[in-house]
């Protein structure tokens, strides 16, 4: 059965609601769409049509909710926290005021402020277009800014900042330039580079451990901060390999940092050498 974008998001609600919130009902939905609840009822009993096995009505609640059966399995999310998250603040502001009282769920870190419009078209551009570009880059070494040339080619985000990933004819290889010390930005001639960026292009494994001198209960703690038993793998670009290992604050090696600083260490950091960030500043 098709459906329509409206009734699938209105189907992703119910199933956020269910799954993280223990149930749902007609004046929860109302409530996150701004509709009468005789009006978003329908979409309860389409799902439910749909996916029988599912929902439960739980008579006994006080709340009067649909709640997952043994067998729920959603069908138009992900499980993840993070999907949740971003559904609930991006649309459901009311929802959460009403229900929980007004700041309960929040983003406590307040985003550093955005690079410039003017800056990030004109990047965007030349990607469209495979056109170099001319900017005025300040970094350590120059923090009064010094002219590049560059060929971008993607867009990347460290965890806090935004960088767009470009060849530099300066450094004669692809870097990575932080948007916000961009200055200028003045798009050039069409360029087909010869080289390809294989860091960009390739994934690589992160593999993190609890730092070997931490006991066995300490092991445990730290790694289920980050939801797991045992140790995991951050699948990432290798470009991006140094940012998430500073992102996640990782011990690069248990000999030379503390379990206090650094209770998560990365086990394969001599494989990961080839992309991680030489002494060179930008």
């Amino acid at each position: 059965m098709k459906i329509s974008k409206q009734t699938k998001f209105r189907f992703e609600a119910i199933e956020y609601l269910v799954l993280w919130e223990g149930g749902v009902n007609a004046s929860r939905l109302s409530r996150l769409f701004g509709v009468k609840p005789h009006v978003i009822v329908k979409a309860i009993a389409d799902y439910r049509a749909l996916h029988s096995d599912n929902l439960i009505y739980d008579a006994q609640d006080p709340e009067k909710i649909f709640i997952a059966t043994d067998v729920f399995r959603p069908m138009y999310i992900s499980n993840s926290w993070n999907a949740y998250i971003n559904f609930v603040i991006s649309i459901g502001n009311e929802h959460i005021k009403q229900l929980y009282g007004d700041g309960t769920i929040t983003e406590l870190l307040t985003p550093l402020i955005g690079p410039t419009p003017s800056i990030v078209s004109t990047l965007l551009k030349a990607i469209r277009q495979n056109k170099s570009v001319r900017i005025l880059y300040r970094s350590r070494s120059n923090p009064k800014g010094m002219e590049r040339v560059i060929v971008p080619t993607a867009l990347g985000n460290d965890g806090i900042r935004w960088h767009i990933r470009a060849y530099c004819f300066y450094r004669n290889r692809f870097s990575d330039f932080n948007l916000n010390r961009i200055s200028e930005s003045v798009i050039g001639n069409k360029v087909t580079l010869a080289d390809e960026d294989h860091e960009w292009t390739t994934f690589v494994d992160i593999v993190v451990n609890a730092h070997p001198t931490l006991n066995a209960d300490e092991k445990s703690l730290v790694l289920n901060d980050f939801g797991y038993d045992d140790k995991f793998t951050l699948r990432v670009r290798g470009a991006l390999a140094d940012y998430t290992i500073q992102y996640y604050r990782l011990g690069r090696d248990p000999d030379l940092c503390s379990p206090q600083k650094h209770p998560l260490i990365v086990e394969n950091i001599d494989e990961l050498s080839p992309y991680l960030f030489k002494s060179e500043v930008l």
